[in-house]
């Protein structure tokens, strides 16, 4: 083995000197730790449901779009060498989907490759990853042991791409005290837009004018999604047409929800305030959230557990679900996303890249996603999910995991080329934030590039 820009180079199936040179060319500069293999053998989309698994010790390359912060994913790898005997392979951090699609071209190949719902519809649009169907079939696996927000964005077409590995559910969170000294109910849901106003009106504070201590509710602050989809649908408004071959979004409800977020950000003193607002916190709105700085927080669950307990351990949260917007009174919403594991169609050992991706998905391996200490992932099957010493540990897990069972709406713009998709719809929001356009002009240009993006993938 020799060190590649800091990482690991895994020789397989090629020259030593052929697998370095391709390395150095495609990640030059980058400083990205990736496994090198060179790409062979057949397609996982080609196993048929009766061709038997394969037997023996075999090799298998992993690779992670996250960073190595995860602490779910590195026992979980030791845990399935320990039940595979005499097996050998890499698990490499940090290949976010631009690397691996930049390695694929190169014929670099994981075997298995673990990415957001966004990825898989893309890449199982650009065929880069390969169906389950047939693994799926022949080897028995339940598709109705996890939660529907842990598996719904892994189909793409009819056919199922990628397996379970974690969730996170997008709620409203409230920090208690904050909001009892602020004379409100913290036993209170968060009921309608309007409570999120009272919020803000009742907790802010500044130092000197324009310069925010703490604010009530900050709409568009690492909300776990692009801003405009969240606002959207909690306004009752599709994300596509009735087809799904258009944006859905471009109704009265659509500006209204836009006009709601400009109007709240001006309310606490415009973008530049809220930016500088957030610098003070560098681990993002769940520090804010755990010391009080901001009474309440639409984002994703990790940040209770890895922020806002970290910066206050006494804190206490409260969970509850998103509540709708004028268009859509009396109803709540969740926003799903998850993590999961898909074998690259061109994966030089698609059956070992399904024997580790299925068991990563299995109870055994689900276990890892909230058993190592300081944990903020959510398990995909319900009954690892609520396990009774999960929740005695984690007592958070249990509301949260409610939550996650409720939510059906989604976090990511659910059609290929999400992430083109939501770059246009985010720099569309920036315009109307900084007060370039109002509500109507900006959801008729964001439908237009929405749009253009859609296009490109008939």
């Amino acid at each position: 083995m020799s060190a590649v820009m800091g990482g690991r180079l895994g020789l397989t199936g090629c020259t030593r000197r052929r697998a370095v040179r391709r390395a150095a060319e495609l990640l030059a500069g980058t400083g990205a730790a990736v496994v090198v293999a060179c790409a062979g053998g057949g397609a996982a989309g080609d196993a048929g449901a009766s061709k038997p698994a394969a037997s023996g010790p075999q090799r298998v390359d992993v690779w992670w779009s996250i960073a190595d912060n995860n602490p779910s994913v590195q026992p979980a790898w030791e845990d399935f060498k320990r039940r595979h005997a005499g097996w050998t392979g890499e698990l490499t951090m940090g290949v976010p989907f631009d690397k691996f699609q930049t390695t694929l071209a190169g014929g670099v190949v994981p075997d298995a490759y673990f990415g957001s719902f966004e990825t898989i519809q893309v890449a199982a649009y650009k065929k880069m990853f390969a169906p389950l169907d047939d693994y799926i079939a022949r080897d028995k696996v339940s598709l109705d042991q996890y939660y529907f927000g842990s598996k719904a964005g892994a189909v793409f077409r009819g056919k199922t791409y990628g397996m379970p590995h974690h969730s996170n559910v997008r709620s409203v969170y409230v920090n208690q005290k904050a909001f009892r000294e602020a004379g409100l109910d913290p036993d209170k849901a968060v009921a309608s837009w309007d409570d999120f106003r009272q919020a803000i009106q009742r907790m802010r504070q500044e130092e000197a004018p324009g310069q925010l201590t703490r604010i009530g509710y900050h709409p568009t602050w690492q909300i776990g999604g692009p801003t405009a989809i969240m606002y959207f649908q909690a306004n009752g408004v599709p994300l596509l047409s009735a087809d799904g071959n258009q944006p859905g979004f471009a109704t009265p409800a659509g500006a209204e929800a836009l006009k709601w977020v400009a109007d709240t950000v001006s309310a606490l003193g415009g973008k530049g305030a809220l930016d500088e607002f957030q610098k003070r916190f560098p681990k993002g709105t769940g520090e804010a959230l755990g010391k009080g700085a901001t009474g309440v927080a639409l984002a994703g669950i990790w940040v209770v557990p890895r922020d806002a307990m970290i910066a206050d351990p006494g804190v206490s949260i409260a969970q509850w679900p998103v509540p709708g917007g004028p268009s859509a009174k009396g109803k709540t919403f969740g926003y799903v996303a998850a993590t999961s594991g898909v074998v690259p169609t061109a994966a030089p050992r698609p059956d070992a890249g399904w024997e580790f991706t299925k068991y990563q998905a299995s109870v055994e391996g689900q276990r890892f996603i909230q058993e190592p200490e300081g944990s903020w992932d959510q398990a995909c099957i319900p009954s690892v999910a609520n396990d009774a010493a999960s929740l005695q540990k984690q007592p958070w897990r249990k509301r949260a995991n409610e939550l996650l069972g409720q939510a059906r709406h989604t976090a990511y713009f659910p059609f290929p080329g999400a992430a083109d998709i939501q770059a246009a719809m985010n720099t569309a929001m920036d315009n109307l934030l900084a007060g370039k356009q109002g509500p109507d002009a900006t959801l008729q240009d964001m439908k237009q590039q929405v749009q253009n993006v859609m296009d490109q993938y008939r």
